[in-house]
């Protein structure tokens, strides 16, 4: 992916999306848009998952955290999500192992009440995952849980849940949509601010930038045009 030639692109040619942002939803916009053959271009005014891709919590989970709002009420619409997320993970574990892996979880229980809540929580999550789950959740006792985490604390201790999701490399997968965009057809270009939209006929055009040495500090301007 040259830059250079990507800003040159940005200021000759015309455009059907442009994309402001070159975090994951930026770069995986781009990549949808690109490879459905429309003209493509995306900016960023520092570098690619430098900014909320970068600080992600790391995890490709089924939405486990979705799951007692899916139960409590008895939330069909969660449930759905939840099965939706799970499909999802394996799909990236499948095309994806360079940079998804799976992850083994224990959460500890300090009453009996909690406990069970998780074990039968966690349950559900793996009759939800089906054939695409990665692990089995199983019930861990108190001594099992200390062994591996001496320093809990153990007061009250019941004993934990263990269980599986997945964990991804959030800026190598960043840059990997961004490339795959690229080789997609898209011209995109890091240290690029976007400074204003252009109108035409009252509709929006274009966009006016600014190429930048290190983060937003840079002069000089481009301009991203578009079709419609």
């Amino acid at each position: 992916m040259d830059r250079t030639s990507n800003i040159g692109r940005l200021e000759r040619e015309e455009f059907d999306v442009l994309v402001i942002g070159g975090g994951a939803t930026g770069a995986g916009v781009a990549l949808d848009a690109a490879s459905r053959g429309l003209r493509t271009a995306l900016v960023e005014r520092g570098d690619f998952a430098g900014g909320t891709s970068s600080h992600s919590t790391k995890l490709v989970h089924g939405g486990v955290r979705y799951l007692e709002a899916a139960v409590t009420p008895l939330d069909r619409a969660q449930f759905h999500l939840v099965r939706e997320a799970l499909a999802e993970r394996a799909i990236l574990l499948r095309i994806a192992p360079h940079l998804v892996h799976s992850l083994r979880t224990v959460v500890p229980a300090y009453s009996l009440g909690s406990a069970l809540f998780y074990r039968i929580g966690l349950w559900l999550y793996d009759r939800a995952a089906g054939e695409a789950a990665i692990g089995r959740s199983r019930f861990l006792s108190r001594a099992a849980m200390l062994r591996s985490f001496p320093r809990l604390r153990r007061k009250g201790l019941r004993g934990g849940v263990a269980y599986y999701d997945g964990q991804f490399d959030d800026a190598r997968m960043n840059a990997t949509l961004a490339l795959t965009a690229a080789r997609e057809g898209a011209a995109l270009a890091n240290r690029v601010e976007a400074t204003a939209l252009l109108d035409a006929d009252g509709r929006s055009a274009g966009a006016r930038a600014r190429g930048c040495a290190t983060p937003c500090t840079g002069a000089g301007s481009t301009c991203a045009r578009g079709s419609s």
